[in-house]
């Protein structure tokens, strides 16, 4: 993930262009995540992750091959959609098998396994850049070629392994529900009466702006303004995915115990903080 923008880049594309193929994908991100959701309610999770994972093997593909950063404009498109559909749905399987006092935890335990391979992917990724000609196109591009492998593999084990999700709650009430509403009514009950709903989306905006202003720049930055190699991109990657495994569990067990709310404030100082640190 920390070679995209200077991939982009290295394909020729200038610091404006850059940010303009990250607002198109912003602009994609806003239009399909309402429908998405509605999407997963009515055909399942099983099916939207597999459609997901195929759209991914796609995107791979589509890296692999470019040779010119406009190349990449459609899958930036279908990089925003595929998120939408797979990076909630682990989160779904579990707030809908789990009761109400253990999801916090469970969700937290869920991130941990994930981080366990993250912490060594960047370091393996370094190694490879390397090998291959350093951080330009060449040496970025095998990147992709592997992702496609492993994108292909999980599409497979997804399809034939993975038993559709079960809930607490009756699906099939709920998806007759949701046909005889509509896509429209159905978002219109949802927000009927949730001022606090609302007040949410507004953080949500103005948090994710604030995280997207500056992130597409920061690989571009640590190399071009700071000097680093494809090994110390490593290690920062390999350091941002450690933090987690120690943390993940209590404070999923906190969030349980005291509330959402609390850990939240806990946390936002130091999203304000740490950037400053940096410069």
């Amino acid at each position: 993930m920390q070679y995209e923008q200077l991939y982009t880049t290295a394909l020729g594309a200038d610091p404006v262009e850059l940010g303009s193929l990250n607002s198109l994908g912003s602009v994609v991100n806003s239009f399909i995540s309402v429908p998405m959701g509605w999407i997963v309610d009515k055909y399942g999770v099983k099916k939207v992750i597999a459609f997901g994972l195929g759209l991914s093997a796609v995107v791979s593909v589509i890296y692999g091959l470019a040779v010119n950063w406009w190349m990449l404009i459609p899958a930036i498109i279908l990089t925003q959609i595929m998120q939408r559909m797979l990076n909630p749905l682990a989160d779904v399987i579990f707030i809908g098998t789990t009761k109400p006092q253990q999801r916090a935890t469970a969700l937290a335990f869920s991130r941990t396994i994930w981080a366990i391979p993250s912490i060594f992917a960047p370091t393996v990724a370094a190694v490879i850049v390397a090998a291959s000609g350093g951080i330009n196109a060449q040496g970025i591009r095998p990147l992709y070629y592997i992702q496609l492998v492993l994108t292909i593999s999980i599409f497979l084990f997804i399809a034939l392994k993975l038993p559709v999700p079960t809930s607490h709650v009756n699906q099939k009430r709920d998806k007759e529900g949701l046909e005889e509403a509509g896509f429209i009514q159905g978002f219109r009950e949802l927000f009927k009466g949730e001022k606090w709903l609302k007040r949410w989306l507004v953080v949500m905006i103005i948090r994710n702006f604030s995280m997207r202003i500056a992130g597409p720049f920061v690989p571009l930055w640590m190399v071009n303004f700071k000097g680093a190699d494809p090994y110390i991109l490593g290690i920062m990657g390999t350091l941002g995915t450690i933090m987690p495994v120690f943390f993940q569990i209590p404070a999923g067990r906190l969030a349980d115990k005291i509330g959402r709310k609390k850990p939240i404030f806990c946390c936002v100082p130091f999203c304000t903080w740490v950037p400053f640190c940096s410069f």
